[in-house]
Protein backbone atom coordinates (compact mmCIF):
# COMPACT_ATOMS: atom_id res chain seq x y z
CA UNK A 1 0.00 0.00 0.00
CA UNK A 2 1.10 3.55 -0.71
CA UNK A 3 1.94 5.75 2.24
CA UNK A 4 0.55 9.31 2.37
CA UNK A 5 4.15 10.58 2.02
CA UNK A 6 4.67 8.64 -1.22
CA UNK A 7 1.31 9.80 -2.53
CA UNK A 8 2.12 13.45 -1.89
CA UNK A 9 5.23 13.14 -4.07
CA UNK A 10 3.15 11.79 -6.94
CA UNK A 11 0.45 14.43 -6.45
CA UNK A 12 3.02 17.22 -6.69
CA UNK A 13 4.26 15.86 -10.00
CA UNK A 14 1.04 16.29 -11.95
CA UNK A 15 0.16 19.61 -10.31
CA UNK A 16 3.50 21.02 -11.50
CA UNK A 17 2.37 20.67 -15.11
CA UNK A 18 -1.12 22.17 -14.76
CA UNK A 19 -2.36 25.61 -13.72
CA UNK A 20 -5.01 25.91 -10.98
CA UNK A 21 -8.13 27.78 -12.05
CA UNK A 22 -7.59 30.17 -9.14
CA UNK A 23 -4.36 31.37 -10.80
CA UNK A 24 -6.14 32.43 -14.01
CA UNK A 25 -7.64 35.83 -14.74
CA UNK A 26 -11.39 36.39 -14.62
CA UNK A 27 -11.48 36.77 -18.40
CA UNK A 28 -9.44 33.65 -19.17
CA UNK A 29 -11.35 31.33 -21.55
CA UNK A 30 -11.24 28.47 -19.03
CA UNK A 31 -12.75 30.66 -16.29
CA UNK A 32 -15.35 32.05 -18.70
CA UNK A 33 -16.32 28.49 -19.64
CA UNK A 34 -16.90 27.54 -15.98
CA UNK A 35 -18.99 30.66 -15.46
CA UNK A 36 -21.01 30.15 -18.64
CA UNK A 37 -21.78 26.55 -17.69
CA UNK A 38 -22.65 27.69 -14.14
CA UNK A 39 -20.33 25.12 -12.59
CA UNK A 40 -20.72 25.43 -8.77
CA UNK A 41 -17.86 27.49 -7.33
CA UNK A 42 -17.11 24.89 -4.68
CA UNK A 43 -16.24 22.47 -7.51
CA UNK A 44 -13.81 24.75 -9.33
CA UNK A 45 -10.91 23.23 -7.39
CA UNK A 46 -11.43 20.06 -9.44
CA UNK A 47 -10.53 21.92 -12.64
CA UNK A 48 -7.10 22.85 -13.94
CA UNK A 49 -5.79 24.45 -17.10
CA UNK A 50 -3.25 23.11 -19.58
CA UNK A 51 -1.83 25.48 -22.20
CA UNK A 52 -0.95 22.42 -24.29
CA UNK A 53 -2.47 19.13 -23.21
CA UNK A 54 -0.11 17.09 -25.39
CA UNK A 55 2.85 18.56 -23.49
CA UNK A 56 1.19 17.58 -20.21
CA UNK A 57 0.80 13.97 -21.40
CA UNK A 58 4.47 13.84 -22.43
CA UNK A 59 5.64 15.41 -19.15
CA UNK A 60 3.68 12.75 -17.26
CA UNK A 61 5.21 10.00 -19.44
CA UNK A 62 1.75 8.73 -20.33
CA UNK A 63 1.21 6.44 -23.30
CA UNK A 64 -1.62 8.32 -25.01
CA UNK A 65 -2.05 10.08 -28.33
CA UNK A 66 -3.80 13.40 -27.79
CA UNK A 67 -4.05 16.58 -29.88
CA UNK A 68 -2.13 19.78 -29.26
CA UNK A 69 -3.85 22.82 -27.86
CA UNK A 70 -5.18 24.33 -24.66
CA UNK A 71 -7.65 22.36 -22.54
CA UNK A 72 -9.68 22.69 -19.39
CA UNK A 73 -8.73 19.65 -17.29
CA UNK A 74 -11.13 18.00 -14.83
CA UNK A 75 -9.37 15.57 -12.50
CA UNK A 76 -10.33 12.63 -10.33
CA UNK A 77 -7.86 11.74 -7.59
CA UNK A 78 -7.83 9.30 -4.73
CA UNK A 79 -7.92 10.57 -1.14
CA UNK A 80 -4.14 11.10 -1.21
CA UNK A 81 -4.27 13.29 -4.33
CA UNK A 82 -2.96 10.69 -6.76
CA UNK A 83 -4.26 11.30 -10.27
CA UNK A 84 -6.66 8.57 -11.43
CA UNK A 85 -8.88 10.00 -14.18
CA UNK A 86 -8.35 13.01 -16.44
CA UNK A 87 -11.08 14.60 -18.55
CA UNK A 88 -9.76 17.34 -20.83
CA UNK A 89 -12.13 19.67 -22.65
CA UNK A 90 -10.81 21.64 -25.63
CA UNK A 91 -10.68 25.41 -25.28
CA UNK A 92 -11.29 26.67 -28.79
CA UNK A 93 -11.52 24.70 -32.02
CA UNK A 94 -10.65 21.00 -31.95
CA UNK A 95 -11.71 17.87 -33.82
CA UNK A 96 -11.75 16.09 -30.47
CA UNK A 97 -13.74 18.13 -27.92
CA UNK A 98 -13.20 15.76 -24.98
CA UNK A 99 -10.30 13.47 -24.07
CA UNK A 100 -10.83 11.03 -21.19
CA UNK A 101 -7.89 9.09 -19.75
CA UNK A 102 -7.97 6.48 -16.98
CA UNK A 103 -4.48 6.51 -15.51
CA UNK A 104 -4.88 3.64 -13.08
CA UNK A 105 -6.38 0.44 -14.48
CA UNK A 106 -7.16 -0.79 -10.97
CA UNK A 107 -9.22 2.30 -10.19
CA UNK A 108 -12.98 1.98 -10.91
CA UNK A 109 -14.24 3.93 -13.93
CA UNK A 110 -16.40 6.16 -11.77
CA UNK A 111 -15.84 9.89 -11.52
CA UNK A 112 -16.44 11.38 -8.06
CA UNK A 113 -15.88 8.14 -6.17
CA UNK A 114 -13.19 9.51 -3.85
CA UNK A 115 -15.59 12.25 -2.65
CA UNK A 116 -18.58 9.95 -2.14
CA UNK A 117 -20.27 9.70 1.27
CA UNK A 118 -21.54 6.12 1.50
CA UNK A 119 -23.78 6.98 4.44
CA UNK A 120 -25.93 9.31 2.31
CA UNK A 121 -28.19 8.69 -0.72
CA UNK A 122 -26.19 8.33 -3.93
CA UNK A 123 -27.11 9.59 -7.39
CA UNK A 124 -25.49 8.28 -10.58
CA UNK A 125 -25.49 10.31 -13.81
CA UNK A 126 -23.73 9.83 -17.13
CA UNK A 127 -21.29 12.73 -17.31
CA UNK A 128 -18.65 14.12 -14.97
CA UNK A 129 -19.74 17.74 -15.31
CA UNK A 130 -23.39 16.82 -14.72
CA UNK A 131 -22.36 15.08 -11.48
CA UNK A 132 -21.02 18.38 -10.10
CA UNK A 133 -24.51 19.87 -9.88
CA UNK A 134 -25.88 17.21 -7.53
CA UNK A 135 -25.03 16.25 -3.97
CA UNK A 136 -23.19 12.96 -3.45
CA UNK A 137 -23.19 12.13 -7.14
CA UNK A 138 -20.88 9.99 -9.29
CA UNK A 139 -20.60 9.29 -13.02
CA UNK A 140 -19.31 6.27 -14.98
CA UNK A 141 -18.56 8.63 -17.91
CA UNK A 142 -20.95 6.76 -20.19
CA UNK A 143 -24.55 5.54 -20.19
CA UNK A 144 -23.82 2.30 -18.31
CA UNK A 145 -25.22 3.58 -15.02
CA UNK A 146 -25.76 0.09 -13.61
CA UNK A 147 -22.03 -0.67 -13.89
CA UNK A 148 -21.75 0.17 -10.18
CA UNK A 149 -23.20 -3.29 -9.41
CA UNK A 150 -20.20 -5.02 -11.01
CA UNK A 151 -17.64 -2.79 -9.31
CA UNK A 152 -18.62 -3.86 -5.77
CA UNK A 153 -18.39 -0.30 -4.48
CA UNK A 154 -20.72 -0.79 -1.55
CA UNK A 155 -23.36 1.58 -2.92
CA UNK A 156 -26.87 0.74 -1.75
CA UNK A 157 -29.92 1.58 -3.90
CA UNK A 158 -28.68 4.64 -5.80
CA UNK A 159 -30.89 6.82 -7.99
CA UNK A 160 -30.02 6.43 -11.67
CA UNK A 161 -30.35 9.51 -13.87
CA UNK A 162 -29.87 9.00 -17.58
CA UNK A 163 -29.71 11.92 -19.98
CA UNK A 164 -33.10 13.19 -21.10
CA UNK A 165 -33.25 11.30 -24.41
CA UNK A 166 -36.66 9.57 -24.67
CA UNK A 167 -36.13 8.88 -28.39
CA UNK A 168 -32.73 7.25 -27.94
CA UNK A 169 -33.43 3.51 -28.13
CA UNK A 170 -30.17 2.57 -26.40
CA UNK A 171 -30.93 4.80 -23.41
CA UNK A 172 -34.57 3.72 -23.26
CA UNK A 173 -33.60 0.03 -23.25
CA UNK A 174 -31.08 0.57 -20.45
CA UNK A 175 -33.69 2.40 -18.40
CA UNK A 176 -36.20 -0.40 -18.98
CA UNK A 177 -33.74 -3.10 -17.90
CA UNK A 178 -32.82 -1.12 -14.79
CA UNK A 179 -36.49 -0.66 -13.87
CA UNK A 180 -37.10 -4.39 -14.25
CA UNK A 181 -34.14 -5.09 -11.94
CA UNK A 182 -35.73 -2.92 -9.26
CA UNK A 183 -33.39 0.04 -9.62
CA UNK A 184 -34.58 3.54 -8.78
CA UNK A 185 -34.70 5.44 -12.07
CA UNK A 186 -35.56 9.03 -12.95
CA UNK A 187 -38.15 9.51 -15.70
CA UNK A 188 -38.21 13.15 -16.73
CA UNK A 189 -41.58 14.71 -17.59
CA UNK A 190 -42.07 15.82 -21.19
CA UNK A 191 -42.15 19.46 -20.07
CA UNK A 192 -38.49 19.44 -19.02
CA UNK A 193 -36.20 21.26 -21.42
CA UNK A 194 -32.61 20.16 -21.65
CA UNK A 195 -30.80 17.01 -22.75
CA UNK A 196 -28.72 16.68 -19.60
CA UNK A 197 -28.39 18.06 -16.08
CA UNK A 198 -26.18 20.99 -17.09
CA UNK A 199 -28.60 22.09 -19.82
CA UNK A 200 -31.46 21.90 -17.33
CA UNK A 201 -29.52 24.08 -14.89
CA UNK A 202 -28.88 26.61 -17.66
CA UNK A 203 -32.62 26.60 -18.34
CA UNK A 204 -33.32 27.51 -14.72
CA UNK A 205 -34.46 24.07 -13.53
CA UNK A 206 -34.06 23.03 -9.88
CA UNK A 207 -32.50 19.69 -10.77
CA UNK A 208 -32.37 18.33 -7.21
CA UNK A 209 -36.13 18.78 -6.77
CA UNK A 210 -36.80 17.52 -10.30
CA UNK A 211 -34.93 14.29 -9.61
CA UNK A 212 -36.50 13.84 -6.19
CA UNK A 213 -40.02 14.26 -7.61
CA UNK A 214 -39.50 12.01 -10.63
CA UNK A 215 -37.69 8.99 -9.19
CA UNK A 216 -39.49 5.66 -9.49
CA UNK A 217 -38.74 2.10 -8.45
CA UNK A 218 -40.44 -1.28 -8.44
CA UNK A 219 -43.91 -1.54 -9.95
CA UNK A 220 -44.23 2.26 -9.97
CA UNK A 221 -41.21 2.52 -12.24
CA UNK A 222 -42.57 -0.06 -14.65
CA UNK A 223 -45.98 1.59 -14.79
CA UNK A 224 -44.52 5.05 -15.29
CA UNK A 225 -42.07 3.77 -17.86
CA UNK A 226 -44.82 2.14 -19.95
CA UNK A 227 -46.82 5.37 -20.18
CA UNK A 228 -43.77 7.57 -20.70
CA UNK A 229 -42.23 5.37 -23.38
Amino acid sequence: LETPEESKIEAKLWTKFLTPISDLSKIHPAVVYLKDRRIPRDKWNLFWYSANFKDFIEQMNLDAHVPNGPRLVLVETDRFGNLKIVIARAIGQSDLRYVTLKLDEAYPKMFGLSRLDFTKPVTIVEGAIDSLFLENCIAPLDSNLTSYTKLNLGINKPTLVWDNEPRNNEIVNKMRRAAKLGESVVIFPDSVKGKDINEMVLNGVDVASLINNNSYSGINALLKFSTWN
